[in-house]
């Protein structure tokens, strides 16, 4: 469902002058991403939310949407029992978007 809307948002963006401001270098903004990855998330389609995140936290460091997307990521990681890595992902996170 959210594959289908990330389509779909994909192509009304593109074709919709009024909404180039969604765009960041032709890529969705990071808050439509973080909206996109938190649907799987909360579905727990980890296998979806993990790359999207991933994205996240390389193509927009420093953002407040990255700050969320490594939370998420350790968050799966412990759910997952890789605590070392939920560890990781969590110190990450103190460490650069705890306010």
């Amino acid at each position: 469902y959210a594959c289908g809307l990330n389509l779909a948002a994909a192509l009304i963006l593109n074709q919709n002058p009024f909404f180039e401001i969604a765009l960041v270098d032709n890529h969705l903004s990071p808050d439509i991403q973080i909206g996109i990855a938190s649907q799987y998330y909360f579905a727990e389609q980890y296998d979806r939310a993990v790359p999207e995140l991933q994205n996240i936290v390389d193509t927009f460091s420093g953002t407040q949407a990255a700050g969320k997307a490594v939370f998420y990521l350790a968050n799966i990681n412990l759910q997952q029992g890789d605590t070392e890595k939920a560890k990781e992902y969590y110190n990450n996170y103190l460490k650069q978007y705890e306010d």
